[in-house]
């Protein structure tokens, strides 16, 4: 796996992602982990989330996994936006205490406000 560098559609600059597939998820945080990420929309949408239903019993279509850089000499940051998705998640991979800034930020009632970080423990693969 590599960082592509292709043009964003949202800003025109170069995207620094990583795509990957299920099973490179799976690789990345583990099986308790994945199933833990795949339960977050159903919760989202008041459903019963759970971590021991199948990931593709959710009744929602995964459209992309992938990882994006977000540095001072990358890509420092993405601006806002509307997604397409019906649900987007953002699952942070560092501590807040890691870095400085990196920050959700997300425009709601009328104001902008930094979104609430939830922490799981998804028992990364060493």
């Amino acid at each position: 796996m590599h960082w592509t560098t292709r043009i964003d559609s949202v800003d025109q600059a170069p995207d620094y992602q990583i795509n990957l597939y299920p099973s490179d998820l799976r690789n990345i945080v583990g099986e308790a982990g994945y199933r833990r990420i795949w339960s977050i929309p159903l919760g989202l949408e008041g459903g019963a989330c759970t971590e021991e239903k199948d990931p593709d019993d959710y009744g929602y279509k995964r459209v992309g996994i992938f990882l994006r850089k977000y540095t001072t000499d990358t890509r420092p940051l993405i601006p806002f936006h509307v997604d397409t998705n019906y649900c987007t998640g953002n699952v942070a991979i560092n501590a807040d205490d890691d870095y400085v800034g990196g920050n959700l930020l997300v425009c709601t009632g009328g104001k902008v406000s930094k979104a609430e970080r939830r922490f799981y423990t998804l028992n990364p693969k060493p």
